[in-house]
């Protein structure tokens, strides 16, 4: 397990020990291989805090119950879990004492979910801390092995425990894994999926207990969704941007977009959707992954929307209002901006990022985020368009 994977499990483990005054889940949510709400995601985007913010929004989150039943603020998901179109599997096994369960999955063209959870006990003398999912690998019969939406990992996570009559300890943890099913071609009606899950205890003295293994074989319907090769290409700002795909599914739709902004940083794309002229996605950060690049290596990506458009035809505008680097804002004009238009100190901190007094109530709080994402947003490095694409939808 590399140093970075394994600072965020324990991480997530400590969060147990942390008070709950500080509802700043949201903030780093995106450590998991899990679509974001829109609101979510445009913090995510904006915020350069690689640095002392995002320690210290992670040592201060409380650690919630987000891992049962279906995830809130998934849009897209929950549309599928209304229709059921979720299958429950509710498998179980019992490995080294830990039990283990399969819950339910669903598949569709743009990604697949799963959403497991384990739990035990241990004897107060064991000094175990927690536990933790160390792996959790998702391959079909037709030799895929399923990377995480948005590029990220197969990924794990961690969990407490609390005291039970007897003088036992409980422990356990809850995932929901998110993976790209664009790799998928010509699938039948179901897929046969194996999802193999690594796992173990975690100890007071920092050590890790040897991982356990169990393996669910199982198959869910898949649904194909409805795809549209525009391969649109338009200029602005002396930037050429293609269109290339539109892969619209139950759970989320899935663009394929590429285009030429000069320079070596990555460039984040933000943009809106129309259907019928009714805005249906405001202006966003449209988060993604690296795409297999065009012919004449131009690079591309493919952008999620977690929203459930299936149902959503007719005049598609997609507008990409522009293109912009995090961390190129010049940080002490932020905290100028901070002060002088809305009351708000700051303190820079020497490798980036912003501190600030934490008001008491929640709002406070709430408040003070969405105006330094903001004001940052304005201040950084930027190509503007519009790339506007008209796209017909049967």
């Amino acid at each position: 397990m590399n140093e970075k994977l394994l600072h965020e499990l324990l991480t997530e483990i400590a969060e147990q020990e942390v008070k709950d005054d500080m509802n700043l889940w949201p903030k780093i949510q995106s450590q998991l291989n899990t679509p974001l709400s829109r609101r979510t995601r445009s913090t995510l985007s904006v915020l350069k805090f690689a640095t002392v913010l995002a320690l210290m929004l992670v040592v201060t989150a409380a650690a919630y119950a987000i891992y049962q039943g279906i995830r809130m603020g998934d849009s897209g998901l929950e549309a599928v879990n209304q229709e059921n179109l979720v299958t429950h599997l509710n498998m179980t096994q019992v490995v080294d004492g830990i039990t283990v369960t399969l819950n339910y999955a669903y598949a569709d063209a743009n990604r697949i979910v799963v959403d497991y959870a384990a739990s035990g006990t241990a004897e107060p003398e064991d000094n175990v801390s927690g536990f933790i999912f160390y792996l959790a690998t998702l391959t079909d019969n037709q030799g895929h092995e399923f990377v995480g939406l948005n590029g990220a990992g197969g990924g794990g996570g961690g969990g407490g425990g609390g005291s039970e009559p007897g003088g036992l300890t409980s422990f356990g943890a809850g995932m929901q894994g998110h993976y790209d099913a664009s790799i998928i071609e010509d699938a039948a009606d179901n897929l046969n999926l194996m999802l193999e899950l690594a796992f173990g205890v975690t100890y007071q003295d920092g050590s890790f207990g040897e991982p356990s293994r169990a393996v669910f074989e199982f198959a869910i319907p898949f649904n194909p969704g409805t795809t549209i090769d525009t391969a649109q290409t338009i200029s602005t700002s002396d930037v050429d941007m293609t269109l290339r795909k539109i892969v619209i599914a139950p759970s989320l739709t899935r663009l394929e977009l590429c285009h030429n902004a000069p320079g070596e940083r990555e460039w984040l794309i933000y943009g809106k959707l129309a259907i019928n002229g009714e805005e249906v996605v405001a202006e966003d950060y449209l988060m993604g992954a690296a795409a297999a690049p065009m012919d004449d290596r131009t690079p591309c990506w493919a952008l999620n929307l977690p929203e459930a458009l299936d149902k959503q035809r007719g005049d598609w505008t997609l507008t990409i209002t522009a293109l912009r680097i995090v961390g190129t804002e010049d940080r002490e004009v932020v905290a100028e901006i901070l002060e002088r238009d809305y009351g708000i100190l700051v303190t820079l901190q020497p490798g980036g990022g912003y501190t600030y007094d934490t008001p008491t109530e929640e709002a406070g709080r709430e408040l003070i985020f969405e105006t330094l994402d903001q004001v940052i947003l304005e201040n950084l490095e930027a190509i503007n368009g519009p790339w506007v694409f008209e796209v017909q939808v049967p």
